[in-house]
């Protein structure tokens, strides 16, 4: 989990500083954020109970570079979390989602349990 967790980790740290508009680099994505998009990823997929840590990791690494973008949209709302709109000064946002955009999540899988 945490060789998961530092790739994206390192992924978000490189999208963000390739596409900060201010200049605004950052030297590491915030462990909190990334525990935070990761947790949400595999809480997400609803995984069946039979899966083992190493299953679900093994999994889940084909969507790093949709969890790492996930750390940038979380990153990008610090002061607005939470929040669809956020209006300070003389600047307006508005997201689709409070906390990750729901097209991050889409291709996810998400297994279902069956009541038979």
């Amino acid at each position: 989990m945490e060789q998961l967790k530092e790739m994206v980790s390192q992924k978000a740290t490189e999208y963000w500083n390739e596409t900060a508009s201010d200049g605004q680099e950052v030297e590491k994505m915030l462990t909190s954020i990334v525990d935070f998009v990761v947790e949400y990823f595999f809480n997400c997929t609803n995984f069946p109970s039979g899966y083992t840590e190493d299953k679900k990791v093994a999994l889940m690494k084909k969507y790093a570079n949709a969890m790492a973008m996930g750390c940038v949209d979380v990153y990008a709302k610090a002061g607005a979390e939470g929040q669809l709109s956020h209006n300070e000064s003389s600047t307006s946002r508005t997201y689709k989602s409070a906390w990750i955009s729901p097209e991050l999540l889409r291709d996810l899988p998400n297994f279902v349990n069956v009541i038979g």
